[in-house]
């Protein structure tokens, strides 16, 4: 992770190590606005032959910019993720999300993992930091999104699908803010013992979105629900969790501040307890 300054609102690249050579682009509508730092954050996963001790070795690069860019690094951190990025091991269903609330102090306090970018090609979900203008203390970190090249793009994550047992009940739930007015549901989307390709609304429906007015952008609001896990959700594999906008288009397409996502076990008895 780097803090960056661009002279140019151009786009950057970074190598990710899961292959010879790997891109990942973050666009103009993530870097920020002219002379001002910024954080950016990317996941390198290393395979066992990236991690091979006789590997020579990798390189990170930056570079594609605009000619006569100047560009200013500082505080590069380079980490494994610690505990507070797993869900704890004698309770991994009691909440599914985990850094739900952008709180975790990895990375300096930016690092998203295991929240997860649905378009490497254009952005990733931002930790923002909001500050008590008084005393100068930050009182509530969240993920921003912006820059999507897609009208249903935006940050998801892949939840424990071992808690995914017919007859428990969860509640779910964010806090969402918008600049512009905006429609939205979640689903859980995942692979049948079948093979097939399903999903599931979880919060909200393509037929009944959730709605942020025009006279509320800027306004965090909190939306929930109960889940009960259906025999559906149960045998679901490579699950994941996304946000799909509705009525989005390419000339009006929202910036999006997403807290305290939760999937929060409420009741249920399973012959075989969640590992």
């Amino acid at each position: 992770m780097q803090d960056e300054r661009l002279d140019h609102n151009t786009g950057t690249y970074f190598p990710q190590l899961t292959d010879n050579h790997a891109d990942q682009w973050i666009g103009p509508g993530t870097i920020g606005k002219y002379g001002e730092w910024f954080w950016v954050s990317t996941v390198w996963t290393y395979d066992e032959e990236r991690a091979n001790p006789t590997n020579v070795g990798q390189t990170f690069q930056i570079e594609r910019f605009e000619l006569g860019a100047k560009i200013s690094l500082d505080q590069f951190i380079l980490e494994l993720p610690s505990e507070k990025s797993f869900a704890p091991e004698e309770s991994v269903c009691d909440e599914i999300v985990v850094n739900g609330d952008a709180e975790d102090t990895d990375g300096a306090g930016h690092a998203y993992y295991p929240m997860y970018s649905s378009d490497w090609a254009q952005f990733n979900p931002t930790i923002m930091e909001e500050v008590d203008e008084e005393t100068g203390l930050v009182t509530n970190k969240y993920f921003q999104n912006k820059g999507r090249n897609h009208y249903s793009h935006s940050s998801r994550f892949y939840p424990n699908t071992n808690c995914f047992v017919k007859g428990f009940k969860y509640n779910v739930g964010l806090r969402i803010r918008s600049n512009i007015a905006f429609k939205f549901y979640i689903q859980l989307c995942g692979t049948l013992s079948t093979g097939s390709w399903h999903c599931s609304h979880i919060l909200g429906g393509s037929n009944s979105p959730l709605v942020i007015e025009a006279s509320e952008a800027g306004v965090w609001k909190t939306f929930s629900q109960p889940l009960l896990m259906s025999e559906t959700l149960d045998g679901l594999t490579n699950a994941r969790w996304e946000l799909i906008s509705k009525d989005e288009s390419s000339s009006n397409r929202a910036v999006l501040d997403l807290d305290d996502i939760s999937m929060k076990f409420e009741s249920g008895v399973s012959s075989e307890p969640c590992v």
